[in-house]
């Protein structure tokens, strides 16, 4: 019950996260082209994007409906998913129209790619450091008891 609770928590804070920040990139873009209005209908539509994309890392990060695989299984498995829901929306929201170029489609997926390898190096840097973090630890608490590194 408790994971259900966070996993709704999770959905919760992701919607209003997101959503808000996609509207202000909105409002940003907006003022910057000289466009007064926003549609109804336009913010429903990138709530309902917002509701999907949130959905999906929620169910692939938050432990609850999915359990016991890596974080990098969970990062790639999201970056398909999310890649493959994105352009449907996209089409949905009239952002892309047609089959587009082949320079157009590189662009899209090497952004995706680019973001995928920044992710990737930053979680490496990250676990490495932590990593050391918890040996020194370890040496410590070792060399505390008396007892011999490995």
């Amino acid at each position: 019950m408790k994971n259900l609770k966070t996993f709704f928590i999770w959905i919760r804070n992701g919607v209003a996260f997101c959503f808000t920040w996609l509207m202000v990139v909105i409002l940003v873009r907006n003022i910057y082209l000289g466009i007064e209005n926003i549609s109804t209908i336009g913010i429903f539509k990138l709530l309902i994007f917002v509701c999907g994309g949130v959905i999906l890392f929620t169910a692939l990060f938050s432990e609850t409906l999915i359990k016991g695989i890596s974080f990098t299984a969970k990062l790639t498995g999201f970056m398909v998913l999310f890649s493959v829901y994105e352009t449907v929306i996209f089409y949905w929201l009239g952002i892309f129209s047609g089959k587009g170029k082949v320079i157009q489609w590189m662009l899209f997926w090497g952004i995706i790619f680019m973001m995928y390898g920044i992710s990737m190096v930053g979680y490496e840097l990250y676990s490495r450091k932590k990593a050391k973090e918890y040996d020194n630890a370890l040496y410590a608490y070792q060399e505390k008891r008396g007892g011999k590194s490995w």
